[in-house]
């Protein structure tokens, strides 16, 4: 997952480069894809384990555990809400002491999430550019999105069950 963290955010910086900078919409549009982009890759990975899991709980092999891919999620989320606090405690510590290094600590970590997280910049400039607590909420999508892949993996529900045409 962390490999398909990388792959996305390149994917929406390399997007996000080739939009000028005056077409805001447009730049929403290639951030949303990217995330979307993230969340499907994350999908398979998570829906397989998450079908490899029902299987050995099956057998009796594995504890039969839900919020597997909620743990999963987190774990491969960790750098992102490292860097989102990072960034919010070192900007809210710049605001209330207007301490020098703090603020280049601040602009330095602000700097490498937005290259981690390349895929969110376009919604999070659409929002507030200047809002740099936005980076704790952007872990959120990836988490969410893991639990409940691996639940839908767990379960064993594919979208091909229900658009296949049933058999009188």
């Amino acid at each position: 997952m962390t490999a398909n963290q990388f792959g996305a955010a390149f994917l929406g910086i390399a997007l996000q480069l080739a939009i000028p900078t005056s077409n805001r919409s447009l730049l929403l549009i290639t951030s949303i894809f990217s995330v979307v982009f993230l969340l499907f890759l994350n999908h398979s990975v998570m829906w397989e384990e998450g079908a490899k899991s029902r299987i050995r709980a099956d057998a009796g092999r594995e504890k039969y555990s839900p919020l597997t891919g909620l743990k999963i999620g987190i774990a491969a989320s960790l750098p992102n809400i490292i860097l989102g606090v990072i960034v919010a405690v070192t900007f809210f510590f710049n605001r209330l002491t207007e301490i020098e290094w703090i603020g280049t600590i601040s602009a330095f970590m602000k700097a490498i999430a937005f290259l981690w997280q390349g895929m969110f910049i376009g919604i999070v400039v659409t929002i507030d550019a200047s809002n740099h607590y936005l980076y704790l909420l952007t872990p959120l999508p990836v988490i969410l999105a893991a639990f409940l892949s691996y639940w839908i993996g767990l379960r064993q529900w594919t979208l091909g069950k229900v658009f296949k045409l049933k058999k009188k």
